[in-house]
């Protein structure tokens, strides 16, 4: 499988303008391979999914450009993310298909996970032998009013603990809700069942410069195999104005 640099240097120009590679270690260590892209709405067209031999599902076909790229870069980091490893033939692995507004169907021996947002996108893949699941998210980081006004929603628990500061307490709002995520996408095949913000309570970790470092998430209700009181930690970075969070179970 090519890198990202070499893909997107042999397309159309026009796909160049698409994509754009952002560096960065993956925020779960080594093991875990990732891939994050800048993208351009604006730029995007059917026929640069083609070019990216990312072909659109039909569902998608009559829905808003946004959602069309949102998916194609998304799929797109899936792939790049996928490219450290082979299958039992040494064969690459294929981005499989997938339902558009869910994760794709990993091939066996792969976990997965895949999030979007407002111009990025981001992937992470591991090997099933290693992590029973993984999750990630990424948001663009709240304005305090937005924050505001669903801060109630999101977190239920945390209302006591969040920053007096209205852009400190939007970003940890928006932290807040990027852990939950990640911990939905990561319980979720592992539970086979829906839950909302109010099942875990999150705990926002800092360094001593007030950069966000991490996340502990604890259960409030049971969600079999998993108990009342459970907990697991993830990592947080927030940088450029997004938020990104991550969680995997060995």
């Amino acid at each position: 499988m090519r890198s990202l640099e070499s893909q997107l240097t042999a397309a159309p120009p026009v796909t160049r303008a698409f994509l754009e590679e952002l560096p960065g270690k993956s925020l779960l260590g080594p093991s875990v391979s990732s891939a994050l892209v800048r993208y351009d709405v604006g730029a995007f067209s059917e026929a640069m999914a083609s070019a990216l031999d990312l072909p659109l599902p039909s569902v998608l076909r009559q829905t808003a450009v946004s959602r069309k790229s949102d998916y194609t870069a998304g799929r797109y980091c899936a792939r790049v993310a996928m490219s450290r490893f082979s299958d039992e033939a040494g064969r690459p692995y294929a981005v499989p298909p997938g339902p558009a507004e869910a994760a794709p169907h990993w091939p066996r021996g792969l976990v997965g996970s895949i999030s979007h947002a407002r111009g990025r996108a981001v992937s992470l893949i591991a090997s099933a032998s290693q992590f029973r699941s993984i999750g990630v998210d990424i948001d663009r980081v709240m304005e305090p009013e937005q924050a505001r006004k669903i801060e109630a929603e999101i977190c239920p628990t945390e209302l006591h603990a969040l920053p007096r500061v209205p852009a400190i307490r939007a970003l940890h709002v928006t932290a807040i809700f990027s852990a939950k995520e990640s911990l939905f996408k990561c319980l979720y095949p592992l539970v086979n069942q829906m839950f909302w913000f109010d099942a875990a309570s999150v705990v926002i970790s800092r360094d001593l410069s007030g950069n966000l470092l991490g996340f502990r998430a604890t259960l409030t209700c049971d969600l079999p195999p998993f108990s009342k009181g459970w907990t697991v930690r993830g990592r947080l970075r927030c940088e450029e104005g997004y938020v990104l969070s991550a969680i995997a179970l060995p």
